[in-house]
């Protein structure tokens, strides 16, 4: 996991303005139907970053 979440400045200056925009609505669009933790992190050998989605099915049992 990263220390430090990218600013939206930067994720401009990586992606464009007009990608980040699009992101930007598709991860409210998921906020908004679905429960799930967001994570940032590292984006290995390709990528500077990583954004996932995790969805934890029954909180009770798993400790998410």
């Amino acid at each position: 996991m990263l220390d430090i979440i990218p600013s939206a400045e930067e994720m401009v200056t990586l992606v464009g303005q007009s990608l980040y925009d699009v992101w930007n609505e598709l991860c409210s669009l998921i906020d908004e139907k679905y429960e799930m933790e967001c994570l940032w992190n590292k984006g290995g050998k390709a990528w500077t970053y990583e954004y996932k989605y995790h969805r934890c099915f029954n909180r009770e049992i798993i400790n998410c």
